[in-house]
């Protein structure tokens, strides 16, 4: 009976062999790599197989080495000939990285909704929070802010105030931009204390130490012409020079008009008292 069935059972696509459902079952239960299980189907001589043939092989690295077939296979998978299968190679690293065209893109929106963002708060606003750059990562997986360090007390103030309403940030950023946002961290940014440092070594290595910081004697003697106008010490050249006779004369005339005025002045002022001391006598006996 076996024997008159065994032709109909491979003829008939109701009816399974005993040889390919047990051929299937060694497959899927072997531990042979995830590749293999998936080559399309060739077929032998008594049924179908999923054997691995040695010219498949050679098609299947062939194809891997293409540029736009292995971008597409690691994106959206392998596509070996099979309708409703695909060979994933790598589901755990499938993700999206951005070119530094959107980066710049969204670094820029970012610095610009965060900046509006900090002005508008409660707790931040008053410590006047400068950002100087905005950096997104091209996973998007971290927003890297860097705020301006002025060298003043506030700065460590403002370091522990960021880092506690980071999160609140985070929350804001993502309602405003539409979209959740990955993690916020802040970066102090000292570009201004080191420019403002290496001034100050170079200053010293051009002119020396500034002495007139450090005592008032060196303020008075070794500062500027200008500053010597404004602190009213006179100016030591050396020997004075005689003016010319002309100048001499002319310095004279100025100051015998000047006394003449005084005299006159003078003159005027007594004559004034004079007359208001007889006009009292006179006023005197009268009232009497």
């Amino acid at each position: 009976m076996n024997r008159l069935l065994q032709p109909f059972a491979a003829r008939s696509p109701f009816v399974a062999c005993s040889s390919s459902v047990t051929q299937s079952a060694q497959i899927s239960n072997s531990p042979v790599d995830m590749k293999q299980r998936y080559i399309p189907p060739h077929p032998t001589r008594n049924s179908q197989g999923f054997a691995m043939l040695p010219k498949q092989l050679n098609h299947y690295q062939k194809a891997l080495s293409k540029g736009l077939k292995r971008a597409e296979g690691k994106r959206f998978g392998i596509d070996v000939g099979l309708e409703d299968k695909l060979l994933i190679r790598s589901l755990g690293n499938r993700f999206r990285k951005l070119d530094g065209k959107k980066m710049a893109h969204l670094s820029y929106l970012m610095q610009e909704n965060l900046g509006n963002i900090l002005s508008l708060d409660e707790k931040l606003s008053d410590l006047q929070v400068q950002i100087t750059e905005v950096k997104v990562d091209p996973g998007f997986t971290l927003i890297s802010v860097q705020w301006l360090c002025k060298g003043e007390g506030k700065d460590q103030l403002i370091e522990k105030s960021l880092e506690e309403e980071k999160h609140r940030l985070r929350a804001n950023l993502s309602q405003v931009v539409g979209t959740t946002c990955p993690p916020i961290r802040f970066l102090p940014d000292r570009r201004l204390l080191l420019e403002m440092d290496m001034d100050k070594i170079f200053r010293e290595a051009d002119y020396g130490m500034d002495y007139r910081a450090v005592s008032h004697t060196g303020r008075v003697w070794g500062s500027s012409i200008r500053d010597q106008a404004i602190l009213n010490t006179p100016l030591k050249y050396g020997p004075e020079k005689a003016p010319p006779a002309w100048k001499q004369r002319v310095i004279e005339l100025k100051l015998k008009r000047v006394r003449e005025e005084e005299g006159k002045s003078k003159a005027n002022s007594n004559y004034s008292n004079e007359n208001e001391q007889a006009n009292s006598k006179s006023a005197s006996p009268n009232k009497l």
